[in-house]
């Protein structure tokens, strides 16, 4: 074997091993800053969440989901889609989860929230845009007020089925700077699901409206179990990034 094909090899193998380096560090990271699923029991809710990546390879995309206790007993729930997926949406998604986690133990009001978020994104001049619906369960009461920007809205789910929460929503975040976020309030009953998404996980030409359907079976074939329901949703369904979080009222 001549020089040459001996040191292309080694440039082969020095490029694979630095490949399967950034990926053991992506997932890392992944691990680290946002874990893929898990459950937890947090104020009286069954949180269940997991995002997938529209790149395996990367395990890390650009939607994300947070559920933060606060003082007082009440939970600030979210998920967020950044625009685009791979290591920019990634990167945008980091530096847009870390600030509303800021925002949410701040002032947990949903509206205030997105306003903020909105308001940081459009005045830091980052190539950056994004949705999100953040919600605030109270458990002393159970009531649940969420608000909305570009974003599906959040599906209550009981044994009648699934139903969207009406409010008029606001733009993305980080397109028009002085946005105003309109927020809606319903009670939790004992039992109901709160259903967070992102549109990663709809079939590309599907109605929001068939989508929360085929959840309401879902959740009757599976009997409201998380795990289950987690294993039977598409997430490749648009072949983008995709995130999904689930909240039942235990008592």
């Amino acid at each position: 074997m001549d020089t040459a094909s001996i040191n292309r090899r080694r440039t082969q193998l020095t490029y694979r091993m630095l490949v399967a380096e950034q990926r053991r560090t992506i997932r890392l990271l992944q691990q680290t800053m946002q874990p893929a699923q898990g459950t937890a029991e947090i104020a009286g809710l069954r949180v269940t969440a997991r995002c997938t990546s529209a790149e395996p390879d990367l395990q890390i995309g650009g939607d994300w989901y947070l559920a933060i206790p606060l003082p007082g007993d009440d939970i600030v729930l979210a998920v967020g889609d950044t625009t685009g997926h791979g290591l920019a949406a990634a990167a945008g998604m980091l530096r847009l989860r870390f600030a509303m986690a800021a925002l949410a133990a701040e002032d947990s009001a949903p509206a205030r929230i997105l306003q903020r978020l909105n308001s940081i994104v459009c005045r830091s001049g980052l190539a950056v845009a994004a949705s999100a619906v953040v919600a605030r369960y109270r458990p002393s009461n159970g009531e649940l007020t969420s608000a909305r920007a570009g974003h599906p809205p959040v599906l209550i789910a009981g044994p009648h089925g699934a139903t969207a929460l009406t409010d008029t929503g606001g733009p993305l975040l980080g397109v028009v700077e002085n946005a105003v976020f309109d927020h809606t309030t319903r009670r939790v009953h004992l039992g109901e699901h709160v259903l967070l998404h992102t549109d990663g996980l709809h079939r590309r030409g599907q109605t929001r409206d068939d989508w929360t359907a085929g959840q309401s079976d879902r959740l009757r074939e599976t009997d409201g179990d998380a795990q289950a329901l987690l294993e039977r949703l598409e997430y490749g369904a648009s072949g983008d990034d995709a995130c999904f979080l689930m909240a039942q009222r235990l008592h």
